[in-house]
């Protein structure tokens, strides 16, 4: 269960950084929070399942593509 609670707990600053990249400082504040008090990412990051330790990683698939987005990749 630790990598599935570690992914959930890592996805919070990465909900921050994609929000900050798509909008502003506010609204990824509020998309942080949001995640962190959501029922389905906290049931999978306490669950023994891999799900918790995607969610990371689609994430940061996100924030890279972001990044290729505006072509600095």
């Amino acid at each position: 269960r630790l990598p599935s609670a570690l992914g959930g707990i890592v996805s919070i600053p990465l909900c921050y950084i994609l929000g900050a990249r798509l909008f502003d400082r506010t609204t990824a504040l509020l998309f942080a929070a949001l995640f962190a008090t959501a029922l389905f990412p906290i049931h999978f990051a306490q669950d023994a399942r891999p799900y918790g330790t995607l969610m990371p990683l689609i994430l940061w698939s996100c924030i890279s593509w972001t990044y290729v987005h505006e072509g600095l990749l």
